[in-house]
Order: C-alpha cells, then sequence, then structure tokens
C-alpha cells in the first residue's frame, strides 16, 4: 500500500518562492558579509600559522636538547666505563650543537620564558659540563671509578633532572604565551565578526519582515527535519558514512540483483585500523575523531562512485566492491590502496602519528550466498590478516573456518586442561658460560591435546591471554614446577614469564606468594621474567608489579631486551635482578661480527647498573666464545639443551657441567 501524502506537502511550493524571494533580496548583502568574513577568517588563520610555527620551533629544539644531553651522558659514562678515546671525541663533538640548540631557544622565547630559561636549563647543562669534564680529568688519570663515582653521583643526577624540567618548562612556558596570543587573536576576530554578523542581521530582519515568515519557517523545518531524521537513520553521525542499517540494504539490493544477473560477483571488505587505540588514549577522542573522519575521507577516495564505504562503528569499516563489468578494479588492488593510503600521516595539532589497516575480504558467491555469511567470512578473513602480522589484507578460504572452530576448541577445553594439569611443564636450561654449569631452568609450557595433538605455546598462549585463563595457567605451572624441584639433585633457580596480561590482575602477587608458600620454595630461587614490550606498553605498572615481586623476595629479569627502545630511559628505575639480551642480537652478532659493539654496550649498560646479563639464543660454540669474551655471564639455547620435560631435569643436573661432557 501506497504511504498516504501528508498534507503539508501543498505547501513546499510556497516555500519554495519565498526562499527564492529572500535570497534574491539578499544577494548585495551576503556577498558583502562574505568578503569581509573571509578576509577576517585569512588573517586569523596566518596569525595562527605564525604562531604553531613558534610551538612547532620550540617542540623541535627541546628534543634536540634533550637526546643532546642524553648523548653527551652516554658519552662520558662510556669513555668512564671503558676510558676509550672515541668516546670523548664524540662527546666534544656533540657540545657546540648542545649550545646551538640552547642559542635557538633564547630566540624563540620572550623575555620571562627566556629568563627562566637561562636560569635553569642553561645553568643546569653548565654544571653538567663542568662535571663531565673533571670525569674525562679522572679518566684521563687512568681513574675510571672514580670518574664514575662523579657521573653516578647526586648532583650529577640532580642537574640532569634541572635540565629536563627547564627544558620542558620552557616549552609549557613558550605554549602558554603562544595560547594567550592566539585567545587575544580569537577574541578579536569574534568581535569583528560578531559586529558584521549583527550587521547581517539587522538587514536579514527588515527583509524577513516584509515576507510570509509563518508559512517559510514552517516549510523550512518540517523539510529539514525530515531529511535530517532520514539522513540520521542510515549515516554514522562522525563521518557521514553509511551505517551499519544502509549497508544491509545495500548489500541487499545488490544480492538481489546479483541472483537475477549470472556470472555477477562483488567483494565485501571488512577492515579495522591497527594502532588508533594509542591516539585516543595519548590525543584525547577529539583527536582520535579528527582522524576517524580523515579515515573516512581517503576510504572513498580509494573507490569508485558506484561502490560504498560503511562504519560498523568504533574503528571498523567495510566497503563493498562491485566486479561485474571489465573496468572493475580486482578487491586484491584495492586492498592494497587502502593499506597504502591509511599508512600515511595522520596530522593533528599534537603530532603526525601514523596508524595502519588489515584488510578481511569475502567475495559473493564463491564465500557465501547471504549478507550474514559473508560479513562473518570477511570478519574471520580480518582476523586472520592481523594475526599475520598489521597492514596485511587476506581473502576468506575453507582452512579459516576450520581455524575458527579449532581456535574454539581451545579455548573450550583450557579451563578443564589446566585444572587437571594437562598442561605440562618444562624446562630450559640456563647455563654459566665460563663452567658450563646449569645456574636456572626457564619454565616453559607444552600441551598434549587428546583430540588436536601436541599444541604448540604459540598457540594456546595467545588464547590462554586473551580468554583469561592465563593467571590460572601461570599458577598451575608454577606449582608444578616448584614441587617438582624440590625432589631435584641440585637447587637451581626457576625463571618463568610474567605475561603483559597479569600486570593488570590485582590479584595475581597475592596468589603467587601462596603457591611460593604451599610449596616451600624459597623466593630467592625464583625469578620473574617481563618482556620488554610490556615494559614500553605500561612503564608505570610494570614498576610497580615489579617492586611487588621483589618485595616477596623474588629476583627479577627484563627479557627480549633489546627489541624496543623506549624502555632504555626506564631502565634505571626498574627493580631488576637480570637483563635477558635478545635472541635476534646474537644472532646478528654471528653473521655480522662488526654489531659484537652493540652487544658490549649492552653488557657494559648492565655493568653499570649492577645488573647481571643473559644471552638468549645460543646456538653455537661459536656464539659462547664470543660472548664469554665480551664479558657475558650466562645464556641459554639448543647449543645447550632445548625445552627439555620434568623426567629429563635430574639427569641432566646429576651429568653436569653439561656442555663439557658433552
Amino acid at each position: 500500500m501506497a504511504m498516504e501524502q501528508p498534507p503539508f506537502t501543498d505547501s513546499v511550493p510556497r516555500a519554495s518562492l519565498t526562499a527564492r524571494r529572500v535570497v534574491m533580496i539578499s544577494i548585495g548583502t551576503s556577498l558583502f558579509m562574505l568578503i569581509a568574513m573571509l578576509g577576517e577568517r585569512m588573517l586569523f588563520l596566518r596569525q595562527h600559522e605564525e604562531e604553531s610555527g613558534r610551538i612547532a620551533d620550540a617542540e623541535q629544539v627541546a628534543e634536540e636538547i634533550l637526546l643532546l644531553d642524553e648523548r653527551l651522558s652516554m658519552s662520558a659514562h662510556m669513555a668512564a666505563s671503558n676510558g676509550e678515546r672515541a668516546w670523548r671525541q664524540r662527546y666534544e663533538a656533540n657540545i657546540p650543537l648542545m649550545q646551538a640548540a640552547l642559542s635557538k631557544a633564547h630566540t624563540l622565547a620572550r623575555a620571562d620564558v627566556e629568563q627562566s630559561f637561562h636560569g635553569t636549563t642553561c645553568r643546569a647543562n653548565e654544571q653538567l659540563l663542568t662535571l663531565e669534564q673533571r670525569a674525562f680529568e679522572r679518566i684521563n688519570a687512568a681513574d675510571l671509578a672514580g670518574a664514575q663515582g662523579i657521573l653516578n653521583s647526586r648532583d650529577y643526577l640532580t642537574h640532569k633532572q634541572e635540565l629536563a624540567q627547564g627544558t620542558e618548562h620552557f616549552l609549557s612556558g613558550l605554549k602558554h604565551e603562544v595560547e594567550q596570543a592566539r585567545n587575544q587573536t580569537q577574541q578579536d576576530s569574534w568581535l569583528r565578526f560578531t559586529a558584521m554578523l549583527n550587521i547581517a542581521l539587522l538587514v536579514f530582519v527588515f527583509l524577513w519582515r516584509h515576507l510570509n515568515r509563518r508559512l517559510a519557517a514552517a516549510d523550512k523545518l518540517l523539510l529539514a527535519t525530515q531529511s535530517e531524521v532520514a539522513r540520521l537513520a542510515l549515516h554514522d553521525t562522525l563521518t557521514g558514512l553509511p551505517n551499519r542499517r544502509r549497508l544491509q540494504m545495500q548489500l541487499n539490493s545488490q544480492l538481489t540483483a546479483a541472483r537475477r544477473t549470472p556470472n555477477t560477483r562483488f567483494a565485501v571488505m571488512v577492515l579495522d585500523l591497527d594502532k588508533f587505540k594509542p591516539i585516543n588514549d595519548r590525543y584525547g577522542h577529539p583527536a582520535g575523531d579528527k582522524v576517524l573522519r580523515e579515515v573516512a575521507q581517503r576510504l572513498q577516495a580509494c573507490v569508485r562512485s558506484d561502490e560504498m564505504v560503511a562504519r560498523l562503528g568504533g574503528d571498523e569499516f567495510v566497503v563493498l566492491i562491485r566486479r561485474q563489468d571489465e573496468a572493475a578494479e580486482a578487491p586484491r588492488q584495492v586492498a592494497e590502496r587502502i593499506i597504502n593510503a591509511l599508512g600515511e600521516a595522520f596530522h593533528l595539532p599534537q603530532a603526525s602519528p601514523r596508524i595502519g589497516t588489515s584488510i578481511g575480504i569475502a567475495c559473493y558467491p564463491d564465500d557465501g550466498s547471504d549478507g550474514d555469511t559473508l560479513l562473518r567470512r570477511a570478519d574471520i578473513a580480518l582476523y586472520r590478516a592481523k594475526a599475520g602480522g598489521r597492514g596485511q589484507w587476506r581473502f576468506f578460504d575453507a582452512d579459516m573456518d576450520r581455524e575458527v572452530i579449532r581456535r574454539a576448541t581451545i579455548e573450550h577445553d583450557l579451563a578443564q586442561a589446566i585444572s587437571e594439569n594437562l598442561i605440562q611443564p618444562f624446562f630450559q636450561p640456563v647455563v654459566e658460560l665460563a663452567s658450563d654449569h646449569i645456574i636456572s631452568l626457564e619454565l616453559l609450557a607444552r600441551w598434549q591435546h587428546p583430540g588436536l595433538g601436541e599444541l604448540s605455546p604459540g598457540e594456546f598462549i595467545p588464547i590462554a591471554e586473551n580468554s583469561g585463563h592465563i593467571a590460572a595457567l601461570t599458577l598451575s605451572l608454577l606449582c608444578q614446577a616448584l614441587t617438582l624441584a624440590q625432589t631435584w639433585p641440585t637447587r637451581p633457580d626457576i625463571a618463568f614469564k610474567l605475561s603483559s596480561q597479569l600486570l593488570r590482575d590485582p590479584h595475581f602477587i597475592e596468589h603467587l606468594a601462596s603457591v611460593q608458600r604451599e610449596t616451600s620454595f624459597p623466593p630467592s630461587r625464583l625469578e620473574a621474567e617481563l618482556n620488554e614490550q610490556a615494559v614500553i606498553d605500561e612503564p608505570a605498572l610494570s614498576r610497580q608489579r615489579l617492586g611487588e615481586l621483589k618485595d616477596l623476595g623474588l629476583k627479577t629479569a627484563l627479557c627480549n631486551f633489546g627489541s624496543g627502545y623506549s624502555v632504555l630511559f626506564q631502565l634505571p628505575e626498574l627493580p631488576l635482578d637480570r637483563i635477558k639480551i635478545d635472541r635476534s642480537f646474537v644472532r646478528i652478532m654471528a653473521s655480522h661480527p662488526e654489531n659484537e659493539s652493540v652487544v658490549l654496550a649492552i653488557l657494559a649498560l648492565t655493568n653499570n647498573l649492577g645488573l647481571q646479563a643473559t644471552a638468549e639464543g645460543i646456538e653455537t660454540a661459536a656464539d659462547r666464545q664470543t660472548l664469554m669474551r665480551l664479558g657475558c655471564h650466562a645464556g641459554q639455547g639448543f647449543l645447550y639443551a632445548g625445552p627439555q620435560p620434568a623426567a629429563s631435569i635430574p639427569g641432566m643436573l646429576s651429568n653436569e657441567p653439561w656442555l663439557m661432557r658433552a
């Protein structure tokens, strides 16, 4: 049944006539106002751009000052560690750069900020240079310990903190100064705009009194409301893209047309953004909204006008790609174009972050004949793309359905396997390189699933983390391992991995202490290993949890050291006993001996911080000899043994030293 025509539609022609009369009469006034407002806007934007340039320059010079300070400090520390003259030369080369950066900072700031900057940052830099020169005098006198004492003194650390705080104060002061100027400019602009707007309003009010106000207002409001309601019902309010409801309508329409036309094909692409959450967390939701709007624009630029881009919600989007004619591009080409487009930097007022996207693709009719199936299978392909690494696309295939079933089976059986101790502890020895004696055993996990066979930890550990079972799994393995360790002929330490998920569990430390007490295992022989990436992602929480572990008497270690960079600035603040050098350094060192200096620098850093170092991934006797020559204390790898079942450990401990007997 056709919808009854509402009675108000007869007034639409009259409303249109009213609008035309208003436009014709007010053209002159509008043109004048438009020119005036454009001029005002251009003046405001030019002043705003100049102030933004000052802030960008200030941020750059502040970053340069902090970086040069770290270079000077590191050069002095390295010279004090090994006495090499090359570090003195690097130190002296950076002093003119620091002076230039400080001079540039003076030119950017006005009187108050410049005076504060000179009294804090410049003074702290002078004090640091004086102490570093004293340290180099001790180095020249072959008194490396004295030089290290100066560089590790409280005065030295205080001046470094003063320099960092002074630089931060300089930057914030300059931003405040610029913000005041912007506010004044904006206020002046608003006053001028308000004056012009008042004039325009007086003109239009005069005109409006001579028109049929009731009819025009009623008709325009009604039509605008109808249009907006219809638009909001089918479009996303943030990006303006079609929403889920509009997508479903379009998908059903394409499916109906495809069933009528033989050999019709089209693709459904589901994508979500990589590394988008940190933008919201770091810069705020307004910045995240700006990125989402620009993402929508870039996606629309990647497809044809007869193809649809929709937003499902959050950072998830869908693209419908037509392929029924020869002019249509293959989905793989569109996917590559989207990945490249979204990989470009997004320019925000605070920074220019880069994100990315992963894409799953399902094709009609190969992967499904209805909309729900196509969307579900494209989403499964998206999961596979994300599992293979960020910035990738994948077509759906039948194996992916089987993988989803396999993953669901593992997740379903995981709790029972943990409660029945079906996931067994395995151990890999960590040896003292000089004597080949086993000093600790790293706790690992193996699961012989009754239906799926032996499962790799790389398969079931992420599932345990995502399903909330990682705490129970870790405690179960520890309980088994610590009980077994009481029966061994010798008493090596037990090291276990601390998942980043456990950092956010407020009760895990308490449960860990309970397991340690129940097994009567000495806490001094228990070592918790935290991945470097967890420290980078959660620095404050990592420090807190490591401190709580130290309070229980446990040793703590940072594993996979060197795979990131941000942790270097936090390393002195972390309560650690050991650093485990990432296996990639050992592998690169073996193939490129010139990279030994990187490992040597890490060992010097750990030595200066009073930490022990363990090298991961020792595969050959040559690796062992090189690490011993560089001063590494301990290591692990397949040169000694891979992961071993618990039954093999007593015999292994009885037959030490392991490598010498081999």
